[in-house]
């Protein structure tokens, strides 16, 4: 077949093909114009804002530092520093411990015939003993990349318990942040409203379960050979140390074994007047850690 012939018969099919496929994307369009309508409108805003970004590669970032450095406990004028409090913790942990032992044996005896009275149910680690509010030390420096100077709209603190990677938020700290100016490519220090320290009033009540479980571990850990599983050895004393306290009992068994994950997490969020947001975290407490002797 000649070349020309062979153009000629190419040439009038495509057209044929052509213009079914748009007679097949028409019919398609009417009968499923709703759900086209949707796609559309979805994918356009994205598409303005992605050409916007890489036009000027406008973004925010922040860093963050954070230290847990004092501790105040209910009713209390002044805080105390982490080794304090721990040294307090430590004599609540064994009292409790010795109380809970002797409840024991007391009803014991009293279900033989004894005559001995129960003690009194002050023997609480977590209802009797005043729960901390933690006090943060924090540094945080905000970027301003792009080509325009702007300033910040919000910053917040936030604690998160990661529990097996879900994550729950224990505590926040939200505050303005509208006279903190951010000029183009340089690092401004952001502090909290108080100077440099984050007061976080509920996240003690987690807390308490993590540092309850380090003292005990560091304790247990320097009697048995290195390396051994440390669940069998502590789990006892957590038993009967939360057995009072269901809610807490299952949160440090399970901060105790090596199987589960269980982390506490800062993490900062800043915005712009522009609405352009930046996150970044740093863990505090990782129980695989403590397991590991760390």
């Amino acid at each position: 077949m000649r070349f020309w012939k062979q153009f000629e018969r190419v040439s009038l099919k495509w057209p044929r093909e052509f213009n079914q496929s748009l007679r097949g994307m028409a019919e398609d369009f009417r009968q499923h114009y709703v759900l086209w309508l949707a796609i559309v409108g979805a994918i356009i805003p994205a598409v303005f804002a992605a050409l916007n970004i890489s036009s000027n590669a406008s973004r925010l970032t922040v860093t963050l530092e954070a230290k847990a450095v004092l501790f105040q406990q209910g009713g209390a004028t002044e805080p105390v520093s982490a080794d304090v409090l721990d040294a307090i913790l430590d004599q609540r942990i064994r009292d409790t411990l010795e109380a809970r032992v002797k409840s024991i044996f007391e009803k014991a005896d009293s279900s033989a015939g004894s005559e001995t009275k129960n003690p009194a149910d002050k023997d609480s680690l977590y209802f009797e003993y005043p729960f901390p509010k933690v006090k943060v030390r924090v540094r945080s420096e905000v970027t301003n990349i792009g080509n325009r100077p702007s300033s910040l709209q919000f910053i917040s603190w936030y604690i998160f318990e990661e529990i097996d990677g879900r994550r729950e938020l224990r505590d926040f700290v939200f505050q303005s942040a509208k006279h903190v100016g951010l000029p183009e490519g340089q690092p401004v220090q952001v502090l909290p409203e108080n100077g440099d320290t984050i007061e976080f009033g509920l996240v003690g009540v987690v807390w308490t379960d993590y540092e309850v479980f380090q003292i005990l571990s560091e304790k247990i850990r320097a009697q048995i050979p290195k390396g051994q599983n440390l669940l069998p050895r502590i789990r006892p004393y957590l038993e009967v140390l939360a057995m009072n306290e269901p809610i807490h009992r299952d949160r440090i068994l399970n901060i105790a074994d090596p199987t589960h994950d269980y982390r506490l997490v800062y993490e900062v969020h800043v915005s712009d007047i522009y609405g352009r947001t930046a996150s970044t975290q740093v863990v505090w407490v990782d129980s695989h850690a403590f397991n590991r002797g760390r």
